[in-house]
């Protein structure tokens, strides 16, 4: 029919035009979110604060709830906090200057990037050298290096916004390799 002909001509737009818009996402006693996905809750955005950004396991009925109680909320939020991170680990190294190790990767770590698990598949990765230690994966911190040059400003952690020095993109290229 001629809906169905006009369907995937108008996705593609809308998806693109999604891509520039921020949502406003509510979870708890009502599930709902900005982008009025008319019969599709939870939309992508909600799936994405849920499975992404709360580490809510894909696997997990409440992914699929349209209302969550106090103490299913309470819940998930418990599961996301972490315990504290210690403080700086610092060495000293032959020249005497202060250099800080790489934390190790934990199993429930993300990409402060993608949000992606720092733990599966082969990427390489990189780390803050100069604060506090954390890892992203180099081929998202390259993304984010091109974008503070390209907009005029230092390349900073994603983490704890320490400058990374005027050399980290071309460390993180080499780290790439």
């Amino acid at each position: 029919s001629d809906q169905d002909a006009e369907v995937p001509a108008h996705r593609p737009r809308r998806r693109a035009e999604e891509r520039e818009r921020k949502f406003k996402v509510q979870i708890g006693g009502t599930m709902s979110c900005s982008c009025r996905a008319k019969g599709e809750l939870p939309c992508v955005h909600l799936l994405f604060v849920l499975v992404k950004l709360l580490r809510v396991p894909v696997e997990n009925p409440l992914l699929w709830q349209a209302s969550l109680l106090d103490n299913e909320v309470d819940q998930i939020l418990r599961g996301r906090f972490r315990a504290p991170t210690a403080k700086k680990q610092t060495r000293t190294n032959t020249t005497g200057a202060s250099a800080v190790e790489r934390k190790a990767v934990e199993e429930e770590d993300v990409c402060a990037i993608c949000q992606e698990d720092l733990t599966e598949g082969s990427e390489p990765l990189t780390f803050c050298r100069q604060s506090c230690g954390n890892n992203v994966h180099a081929k998202c911190m390259k993304i984010w290096a091109d974008h503070k040059l390209s907009v005029g400003d230092k390349v900073t952690c994603p983490f704890c916004r320490e400058d990374w020095g005027p050399l980290a993109l071309d460390n993180i290229k080499k780290e790439i390799r």
